[in-house]
This record gives structure tokens, C-alpha cells and sequence, in this order.
């Protein structure tokens, strides 16, 4: 079998401790682990959730596989991709490594320009990776990793060009996704768990890495993978980008996570909920803690051209029946849009006091990569 590696990267000291030293999985790597456990010898290393420096990933990887590895990945959105850059520069330093992979949200939007500027990745995965990533492991095992020139979703270099394979359609049916393989890290209290990938609301911000159109796990596959969850699982939290955009399967999620008896927490919009206000209690009644609502802005016309469409008063009212109901709730805004004035930032910071969420988060408007 292969040695296999994939890495969650995070920086040997941080000032960002919420973001760079969580207390859950990195759901990405596990997923990914998921497609080749049956065919590979894979080592997760998640360096925020281990609280691991680049000498202990070093390290981790001799004790398992000495000091020659087949495949070594990393994952990177773009503020990560000089840190994966400078962690794989720092492994191949003190290994032996056959194949360096590059994969994420930096690398998927830009294939070609990361490859170019980081000489340091052989191959990258683009788009979802896990079919991509059973190919890739069986070129290498199969045929010395001679070719892969026909592996969708993967590009490589050949003679110094970067050359770039056509796009892997996207799996339509979550319930063929292998299930995460969370025991191959430390048991752990918190876990993120994915039920859905897309959005159809476009919001100019977002990159929306999983496209416009929703595509669905099944109530009985969710059921399935809560259940091979580690047993020290007690809150979950969904990483589906909308909460509750189906009412019947959102019914019968929650059922089942009543069924579960732990608690959670998700992501949902303003505008649905409106439309439903009772789930609120549904979800309350199954389990449900927190819950959290990206407002952007206090101007509605920039809402609005987010296709967000609701008052501000709306907002404050929903906050207000979750904290009846004793559901935690935070709130999302955005400082810097297009056309942003000094005003409407006030109004913004105002609007995030009125709404009274127990916590609001503020982000800047950068343009990435």
C-alpha cells in the first residue's frame, strides 16, 4: 500500500486562536482519508486541531513511515498557501517524498498560477477532491505515476509546463461520497459534519467552491455517518453553507438528530427562517444551541443586491424569538463592500449592537486571491 499523508496546515504561532487552534477535526482531510483508507496507509496530521509545529508533523511522519513517503497533501485556502508552501518546503527538507499535492479552495481557483509560482507542489487537485484523489493513488501504485494525463481534476507538470486536465464533474448523489474517517484522528467533544454542498444564493463575496446548484445526503445516509461519529461526540456542528433549505428534509434531520441526543449548531438565513419561524422551535426541540445569520450590512439595498431581501427590524425579531427559545445566535457583517460609505459602516456597527446576538463577527472586504 501507499504511505499516504494529508495535512491541515497552521502556523507555529498564531494571534488568530479561534481560527488557527480549534477543538475539531478538520473535516476536509477526513473526508478526503475517507476515499483512499481501503487502498492506502493514510496518516492524518491537523496541525490546528493537534496543536502540531512543523518539527512534531515531521516528526509524527518518520514514527509511522520512516523517512520515505509516497504522497504528502496539504490543503490551503488562499491565506494559507505561502504556510503550505513553506511546511512542505520544510518536509522535503528531512524526507523522502515521491509526490508533493497541493489541493483547496487557493489551489482549485487557481490551478495553473499555483503550480507556476510554487515549484515546491508536483501535483494539485482542484475541485472535489476525493474521486480525484482515488486515481491519483492508483496511477502511482498501478504505473509508477507515469501518467496523469487522464485523472480529471488534477494538474501536473510535464517538461516545466504546468498542464491542466479537464474539470471532474461534480458528484450529484452525496450518499456515493465515502463517509469521513474521523477515528484516524485524536476523539474529540466537537465535530463538523457536511450534509450538503452548494448554495443557489449568490452573494458577490463568496466563491461558492461548491457551485450554485444543491446537492443533498439522504436523512438515512446523515443517520449512518452521526452514528460512526467517535463515541465521545457530544455537539456537532453542520458545515452546510444554507441550514433548512428543504423544510421536509430539514424535518426529518431534525428527528434524527433528536433521536442522536447531542446538540448543534448551524447556518441559516434571515429569509428563511422568516418563512418558517416555527423550525426554530423544531430545531430547539431536537437539540439545537446555536445558530448563526450572515447580515452583511445594515444598508438593505446592498442586502438586497445579495439577493438577501429583509429589515432590519426582521432581523432583531428572529434574534429575539432565539433567545426566548435559549438558542445561542451570532451574527455575520461585512465592513468595505462596493460603494461602502463612513455611514453605512456606522449603521452597520449600530444595526450589530440593536439586533442583540450574543456575538458578532466583523469581516473585511478583500478581494482574493
Amino acid at each position: 500500500m501507499l504511505k499516504v499523508v494529508l495535512i491541515n496546515p497552521a502556523p507555529d504561532y498564531s494571534h488568530e486562536e479561534a481560527y488557527d487552534r480549534v477543538d475539531y477535526p478538520n473535516l476536509t482531510i477526513c473526508q478526503l482519508a475517507g476515499a483512499i483508507e481501503s487502498i492506502t496507509d493514510v496518516l492524518l496530521l491537523d496541525m490546528k486541531y493537534g496543536r502540531l509545529n512543523c518539527d512534531q508533523v515531521i516528526t509524527e511522519i518518520k514514527k509511522h513511515f520512516g523517512s520515505n513517503v509516497d504522497m504528502v497533501g496539504l490543503t490551503a485556502f488562499t491565506q494559507e498557501i505561502l504556510l503550505a508552501a513553506q511546511i512542505m518546503k520544510e518536509i522535503k527538507k528531512n524526507l523522502n517524498i515521491r509526490f508533493s499535492v497541493i489541493g483547496g479552495v487557493h489551489a482549485s481557483f487557481l490551478k495553473k498560477e499555483t503550480l507556476e509560482e510554487f515549484d515546491i507542489f508536483d501535483l494539485l487537485v482542484f475541485g472535489e477532491g476525493e474521486d480525484t484523489l482515488i486515481d491519483l493513488v492508483k496511477e502511482i501504485q498501478e504505473n509508477e505515476g507515469k501518467d496523469f494525463s487522464w485523472i480529471k481534476g488534477l494538474a501536473w507538470r510535464l517538461n516545466r509546463n504546468v498542464v491542466v486536465n479537464p474539470a471532474r464533474p461534480v458528484e450529484t448523489n452525496l450518499d456515493n461520497i465515502p463517509l469521513p474517517s474521523y477515528h484516524l484522528l485524536k476523539p474529540s467533544l466537537f465535530y463538523r459534519v457536511s450534509t450538503t454542498r452548494g448554495c443557489p444564493y449568490v452573494c458577490y463575496f463568496c466563491s461558492r467552491p461548491y457551485g450554485n446548484k444543491v446537492r443533498y445526503m439522504s436523512p438515512e445516509r446523515f443517520r449512518k455517518m452521526l452514528y460512526t461519529l467517535p463515541k465521545t461526540a457530544e455537539h456537532i456542528e453542520f458545515n452546510d453553507e444554507t441550514f433548512a433549505m428543504d423544510y421536509k428534509r430539514t424535518l426529518e434531520i431534525c428527528n434524527i438528530m433528536k433521536e442522536w441526543g447531542g446538540k448543534w449548531g448551524v447556518e441559516s438565513r434571515i429569509d428563511i427562517i422568516k418563512k418558517r419561524p416555527e423550525l426554530l422551535k423544531i430545531m430547539r426541540d431536537s437539540g439545537l444551541v446555536g445558530i448563526g445569520f450572515g447580515i452583511e450590512s445594515a444598508d438593505r439595498k446592498l442586502r438586497k443586491s445579495q439577493n438577501k431581501d429583509f429589515s432590519n427590524k426582521e432581523v432583531r425579531d428572529i434574534m429575539l424569538q432565539c433567545k426566548k427559545l435559549g438558542i445561542t445566535t451570532g451574527s455575520y457583517f461585512i465592513l468595505g463592500h462596493p460603494n461602502e460609505t463612513f455611514y453605512s459602516v456606522i449603521k452597520t456597527i449600530f444595526l450589530a449592537v440593536y439586533i442583540g446576538a450574543d456575538f458578532a463577527s466583523f469581516g473585511i472586504m478583500v478581494p482574493l486571491p
